[in-house]
């Protein structure tokens, strides 16, 4: 599935995102966790309002970070 999905919608979101969000992306999907307190307003805004990222600090979307191991 992740074949089938990855080149479209996984790409246009990575895309999508601002810099310092996908810098955070890339870094869950590599298994390092952000420091919450020390991410900016508008990027930790950007990541949870899209679901990207939980509460926790975890990735939002698991898939998601196989597609940026694979990918990035």
């Amino acid at each position: 599935m992740i074949d089938q999905a990855g080149p479209t919608y996984f790409s246009q979101m990575v895309a999508a995102a601002p810099d310092p969000a996908r810098s955070v992306l890339e870094s869950l999907a590599r298994g390092a966790g952000p420091d919450l307190a020390s991410l900016d307003p508008p990027t930790r805004r950007y990541l949870r309002r899209r679901g990207l990222l939980t509460e926790s600090g975890a990735l939002g979307i698991p898939i998601l970070g196989d597609y940026l191991r694979r990918e990035v």
